[in-house]
């Protein structure tokens, strides 16, 4: 794999065989599907419900907090492709150039 392959890939944020799915995939209407309040019982009255909702809504903290870090992390490896991409090319220079 040459460099500019290499800052391609990254760039293209492919997934590696075996990584884990994207949580935040949609499906083909472009839904995404995320469990509800009702799914973790929030609905359910007294302390089962007030249960439900506190889980959901540490569930659903957890759940932006790791949406921020993967586009943090996005932004980051973008970057690391550009550098590479402008190391490759300075270092293609290198052979090119007279003894």
């Amino acid at each position: 794999m040459t460099p500019e392959q290499f800052a391609a890939a990254i760039a293209g944020h492919r997934t590696a065989p075996g990584a884990a799915p994207d949580l935040g995939a949609s499906g083909p209407d472009g839904a995404v599907a995320a469990p509800g309040p009702a799914d973790f019982g929030a609905d359910a009255p007294g302390a089962l419900g007030e249960l439900g909702r506190a889980v959901h809504a540490q569930w659903a903290a957890a759940l932006a907090a790791r949406a921020a870090e993967e586009a943090a992390q996005r932004d980051r490896l973008a970057a690391t492709a550009d550098d590479l991409r402008t190391a490759a090319g300075r270092y293609a220079t290198t052979d090119t150039l007279d003894a």
